[in-house]
């Protein structure tokens, strides 16, 4: 970091500009680590080089984290219990599992009292969603992990997904869904770049990077925002441009910023 710089006589600090070397530097990142990197790599370089990590207070309320990890959990469950047909009570049995997993929060009345009336909604617009859209999916795979090798100058770099929701249809093609808990990324945010968790889980998807499912074009892109209002939910795609297109440039982009990323 630079000394300070004059100011109308009064000394004022450069903002911090670190430059590890390339050893320190990550060769592999998750693509919600991409999407912070582009936002504020500083942030990134705490995160993953210094490897920092902010404490909770003391008697602190599980936060929308906790809330999102739980809700993931939930539904996770629920598509494996249930992967191709959902039974006549599927709204009780999506109860019954949210239950099991909010127990753990049963001794802070005040988080029961928030969420649960909020998991009830979410709960009912998840039941009608899944029923609509299983009358076009053949297969619907949860929590699918994911690889993809970049070639870089520094050597191989390594992007990893873990995709919420991959829904095969009968034409091979694929759909990604991505829950969401809290604020979606509007459209400009993804076509821009400064969202890429779902063009690149797309990127993925058409290079092969998910075992379980293969090499396979996407058909859609897809955002659930589990609000948990009076709506409970609601269902955006991610951008008007072609998936396929949208994939492309997400790579493109990543390709370049890994390789000004490898400048010492």
């Amino acid at each position: 970091v630079e000394g300070p710089a004059p100011d109308s006589g009064r000394g004022v600090a450069a903002s911090p500009a670190p430059a590890p070397p390339l050893e320190a530097r990550p060769r592999q990142l998750s693509v919600s680590d991409v999407g912070l990197w582009m936002k504020d790599p500083y942030d990134l370089y705490a995160k993953r080089v210094l490897e920092l990590a902010q404490l909770e207070a003391l008697e602190a309320d599980p936060g929308a984290l906790e809330r999102g990890n739980v809700i993931h959990k939930v539904l996770e469950r629920f598509v494996r219990a249930y992967p191709d047909e959902l039974p006549p009570d599927a709204e009780p049995r999506l109860l019954d599992l949210g239950r099991e997993l909010f127990e753990e929060f049963s001794h802070r009345p005040q988080v029961m009292a928030l969420w649960w009336p909020r998991f009830e909604r979410i709960a009912a617009w998840v039941v009608e969603q899944e029923r609509a859209r299983r009358t076009g999916a053949v297969e619907i795979l949860v929590e699918v992990k994911g690889l993809l090798e970049l070639p870089a100058h520094a050597g191989k770099f390594r992007i990893k997904a873990r995709a919420d929701r991959l829904e095969r249809h009968p034409d091979g093609r694929i759909t990604v869904v991505d829950y969401k808990t809290g604020r979606l990324p509007d459209r400009t945010e993804v076509m821009t770049g400064l969202a890429p968790q779902l063009p690149l889980e797309a990127a993925m998807v058409e290079a092969g990077a998910f075992d379980q499912i293969g090499r396979a074009h996407v058909a859609e892109l897809l955002f659930w925002q589990l609000r948990g209002d009076e709506a409970g939910g609601e269902e955006r795609r991610a951008a008007t441009v072609a998936p396929a297109e949208l994939a492309a440039q997400a790579l493109a982009g990543l390709s370049r910023l890994v390789a000004h990323y490898d400048r010492p």
